[in-house]
């Protein structure tokens, strides 16, 4: 798998299985996503994929994905491409996951803001 594959998985599952990304989950992911911008696309493969593994339920949607998605001849585009798309993918993937922070964080707020129902008016 080419690191742009693997970017559009995790911009897949982010929008299919939100449940999977705790609020710890997407800033950390958005930490990777940073840390592989400038990365030649090998090593953010490696980064992405690492990451990935360490999540237990995001490990297990990736071997699915992977295993749902192989292909019979894969050819590697040359780096410079590869390196062009991946310039454009992962500003993409942080908006994304940027969008899911905020969206937890609305939910946090408004869940807080709601009157405990149990509460007794004696």
């Amino acid at each position: 798998m080419t690191t742009e594959p693997l970017i559009q998985f995790l911009s897949r599952l982010l929008k299919t299985k939100p449940e999977q990304f705790s609020a710890d989950n997407l800033e950390d992911l958005k930490q990777t996503i940073d840390s592989c911008e400038n990365s030649p696309p090998e090593k953010a493969e490696e980064i992405l994929r690492d990451w990935c593994n360490k999540q237990p339920g995001i490990k297990k949607a990736l071997r699915f994905w992977e295993s749902s998605n192989r292909e019979v001849k894969k050819v590697r585009p040359s780096q410079a491409n590869e390196s062009m798309r991946l310039a454009n993918n992962f500003p993409e993937l942080r908006q994304e996951v940027e969008e899911k922070q905020s969206e937890i964080t609305n939910s946090t707020k408004s869940d807080s803001a709601k009157p405990d129902q149990n509460q007794n008016n004696d």
